[in-house]
């Protein structure tokens, strides 16, 4: 695990490159910052300065971003994306091989409802973590679905994990131990009746 204010992440290893201060996350790597979930197969960093410039996903790539409400969730999904980064908010995302995209549609009256695409490879503009343009590249495939028409289905995209409960809160959280739950043995009912009597 590791920490900062406005980054926190989790692997089963990490490698930091000094030359080019390239970061690379292996092993069910998870990213966050702020409201926004990253996942991949495999995550490289790429520090310009210092701060993350690029975001590479490889494999099984996934962003999450949590609603204001904590009850909706945009969804971005692909083979393989790549995130840019400026002062600390992503700004784009390209989505390369097998694009989908969930994310909801608002106007002055609130949601109007959840705008569902496909394309091989999508681009995504994005303005203080909301998406602001979607760009389907090739071969797309989408719909607005209203609010009211809505089902359980429609909400998530397939591979959805939100994993908030094992990301950082502090410094001090990176070395929380994981939990190991241990089962305990019923005893069968004729031991239960004999101790009761």
């Amino acid at each position: 695990r590791f920490f900062r204010q406005d980054l926190q992440g989790k692997c089963d290893s990490l490698v930091y490159w000094s030359k080019d201060s390239t970061i690379q996350l292996f092993t069910e790597p998870v990213i966050w910052s702020g409201n926004h979930q990253i996942t991949a197969d495999y995550i490289e960093m790429i520090n310009r300065s210092t701060d993350p410039d690029e975001v590479r996903m490889k494999e099984n790539a996934f962003i999450i971003s949590m609603e204001a409400d904590s009850l909706r969730f945009n969804q971005i999904k692909g083979r393989n994306m790549i995130g840019f980064v400026r002062k600390n908010e992503l700004y784009k995302v390209d989505v390369n091989g097998n694009g989908q995209s969930n994310y909801y549609v608002p106007d002055k009256k609130g949601i109007i409802g959840l705008n569902k695409a496909e394309s091989s490879n999508i681009t995504i503009y994005l303005n203080k973590g909301k998406v602001a343009k979607i760009v389907l590249i090739k071969s797309p495939d989408g719909e607005l679905k209203p609010m009211a028409e809505l089902e359980g289905g429609d909400k998530l995209l397939p591979g959805f994990n939100w994993q908030q409960e094992i990301r950082p809160k502090s410094k001090e959280d990176i070395f929380r131990k994981k939990q190991v739950v241990t089962p305990v043995e019923k005893k069968p009912e004729n031991e239960i009746i004999k101790a009761e009597k």
